[in-house]
């Protein structure tokens, strides 16, 4: 089978049985073109053609080009598409299944303690539509911890003023519901009552954040808005990561289950969630020294 033809039916695969967003599919496909263009100056187009000597080369050639990280999703995305070629039984054995990428240096989330994340909140003017907005989305963004393609994308009726809730869409569309606070509430509250109908004027947009007509605020200006606002009170390389982490940091440092905390985040697996008690291990010996009644010194002391 034809490279291309193949990469064809596999996208169609991820669209209508995995359910992956425009996005995701893209960025697979990038992935894939990289492998293909290595194949074509080998004189290689089959599917049928790649060998694990082929496999070998082309980590060879990704390590000589880009990070550790782009060769795992790169690799990544390759197990994915020679997996479905043998389910779908155009090979027997995929070229890649014997070869693992590059082992990853740990990096923790940054966090921004409360008292920050409270002073860049209250340091918003709220006396005008945007500063209303602002102040609107980063409570809703701190007491959700949603991602910023979620919050973006959020409609006026995914809103629950009944029961303080947000329906939010993740990765895969997959759709879940978070809860919010009364801080949240307020300023959503006030936003839409009077802010929003000032920034809409003649649209019909019914995005809870509309930005230019009416079409959704674009992610690269929601994390301007975050990064400003940040930076008006001396915090810098402030963004919605960084403040979905602290959200997840500080649930989890007040008492939170992580079972809890990764069903807020829509994490699909809890090893993903776990990353955040890396951030609270110190803490944790701190508070174990000084109230477990057995929980001092080596020495006894």
């Amino acid at each position: 089978m034809k490279l291309a033809n193949a990469f064809s039916r596999y996208r169609e695969y991820m669209k209508v049985e995995k359910g992956h967003s425009p996005r995701t599919i893209d960025s697979y496909s990038h992935d894939l073109q990289i492998f293909a263009r290595f194949l074509q100056e080998r004189g290689t187009d089959e599917v049928e053609e790649v060998t694990e000597a082929d496999a070998a080369q082309f980590l060879s050639f990704l390590g000589s080009k880009y990070s550790e990280r782009t060769v795992n999703r790169i690799l990544s995305s390759l197990k994915g598409f020679f997996k479905y070629m043998r389910r779908e039984g155009v090979i027997q054995i995929s070229p890649f299944q014997d070869f693992s990428g590059p082992k990853l240096k740990k990096q923790l989330p940054k966090v921004v303690d409360i008292q920050d994340l409270i002073k860049i909140l209250e340091s918003i003017d709220v006396t005008s539509p945007r500063g209303l907005r602002d102040r609107a989305l980063m409570e809703l963004l701190y007491a959700t911890g949603m991602r910023a393609s979620e919050i973006v994308n959020l409609r006026l009726s995914d809103i629950d003023f009944s029961n303080n809730i947000v329906r939010c869409r993740g990765k895969g569309d997959k759709e879940r519901f978070v809860p919010f606070g009364a801080p949240a509430r307020r300023y959503l509250e006030e936003y839409i009552r009077s802010a929003r109908p000032q920034l809409v004027k003649k649209s019909s947009s019914d995005y809870l954040f509309p930005g230019r007509g009416g079409r959704p605020l674009t992610r690269q200006a929601l994390w301007k808005i975050i990064t400003e606002r940040g930076r008006s009170v001396g915090i810098e390389d402030l963004s919605p990561h960084v403040v979905r982490h602290s959200f997840a940091t500080h649930i989890l440092e007040r008492g939170g289950d992580l079972r809890t905390v990764q069903t807020m985040l829509g994490h699909a697996f809890i090893s993903t969630t776990q990353i955040y008690t890396h951030l609270l291990r110190k803490d944790l010996i701190e508070a174990h020294k000084k109230f477990h009644p057995r929980g001092g010194s080596v020495s006894g002391e």
